[in-house]
């Protein structure tokens, strides 16, 4: 079992391979403070804990991580919510290697970065955005920083309360899809080709008790 933080306001962010070792890692950010952690993981057990650069200010928030320079390595993806700014931390060995800003920024912040996967197929990640009070959910198609076309609306809407629980490839077509699950239990999977929803399917959670929350 993984030991808990007993920080209460160190909040999770990402989990995946980031220190090329095969073994899915995690990335921590601490609300209050803004202290940024890795645990360096090895099955359930941290083996080590590295401290990033802090970043002050609140505003930004973990929203992801992908390969975003083509390097073959885990970058962080940050999120400025007031200003719509995007930035990408390269690591290396569980380092900072370099850090880039993308070439577009959100000029509608009513839109929030909630993560990214590769929604298209062609080995970039793409980026998931959702809007606040529409209900609708949109993805940036990427080529490393750069945005290769405009927004791209997915064409189903979301239903009221949703929220977005996973980005992964469940049916093996080498393009990400999408989870979703309500405060009453109820959820399911956006099955996509692109921002194109190609099949929903249902899930049913452990049981009917809004506590249950997916978490990746």
């Amino acid at each position: 079992m993984v030991e808990q933080k007993s920080e209460r306001r160190g909040d999770i962010g990402r989990s995946s391979d980031l220190n090329d070792d095969s073994h899915t890692d995690l990335a921590w950010r601490n609300t209050a403070t803004g202290q940024n952690l890795l645990w360096l993981m090895n099955d359930t057990q941290a083996t080590a804990t590295i401290e990033l650069a802090p970043i002050n200010d609140r505003i930004w928030q973990l929203s992801g991580s992908g390969d975003f320079n083509n390097d073959n390595t885990t970058d962080l993806l940050w999120y400025n919510h007031n200003t719509g700014e995007i930035v990408t931390w390269s690591l290396e060995n569980a380092a900072i290697k370099e850090r880039a800003q993308f070439d577009s920024q959100q000029t509608d912040t009513q839109w929030q970065l909630q993560g990214s996967g590769d929604f298209d197929g062609n080995g970039t990640d793409d980026l998931l955005w959702i809007h606040t009070s529409q209900n609708q959910a949109a993805i940036w198609f990427m080529n490393g920083l750069s945005r290769t076309q405009p927004q791209a609306i997915i064409r189903q809407t979301m239903q009221a309360g949703q929220n977005l629980g996973a980005i992964a490839d469940y049916n093996q077509d080498g393009k990400a899809d999408l989870t979703w699950y309500t405060p009453t239990g109820q959820s399911e999977t956006w099955l996509m080709n692109g921002n194109i929803v190609t099949q929903t399917l249902g899930l049913r959670s452990p049981d009917t008790s809004s506590s249950w929350q997916i978490l990746g």
